[in-house]
Parts: C-alpha cells; sequence; structure tokens
C-alpha cells in the first residue's frame, strides 16, 4: 500500500476500502484508470487485527471435541 502526501488528479475516487470498495479499485486500476480510496480506518494487520485469519494450531480448542462435534472446530461449522 501507497500513502500519498502530494495531491495528484484522479479518474475516480472510491470511498471505503472494503469488499465492494477494494474490488472496484482493482477492476477500474487493470482498466487504466488512476484511482483514489479513501479510508477512514487505520493500516489493518491481518496478524493482529483478525482472530479469524490465525493458523488453526493457534487456537485454544484445538483438539477440542464434544459428543455433537467429535471432531472439534474441524468438524465443519461453527456457531
Amino acid at each position: 500500500m501507497r500513502l500519498r502526501t502530494q495531491a495528484s488528479p484522479a479518474d475516480v475516487c472510491i470511498v471505503g476500502s472494503g469488499a465492494g470498495g477494494g474490488t472496484a479499485a482493482y477492476a477500474l486500476t487493470n482498466a487504466g484508470l488512476n484511482v483514489t480510496v479513501l479510508e477512514a480506518g487505520g493500516p489493518w494487520d491481518n496478524t493482529t487485527d483478525s482472530a479469524m485469519l490465525t493458523w488453526p494450531y493457534e487456537s485454544p480448542r484445538r483438539g477440542a471435541s464434544t459428543r455433537a462435534k467429535p471432531f472439534g472446530e474441524f468438524d465443519g461449522c461453527i456457531g
């Protein structure tokens, strides 16, 4: 990711870099447009900001099973 400190003209300005904004920015950039993306949040680091993306062996429930889920977390759906 590159942060710009200088103003430059853009063909498109996308507000929000979520699933829709990120996909739109990718497609428009590949089409040759100059794209600016505005985001309200700070930088996102998947190693510290999301428990969902941790390695399976880091789970405190690793290997734990129940009667309903004999293979623990690896039994399919959670929740």
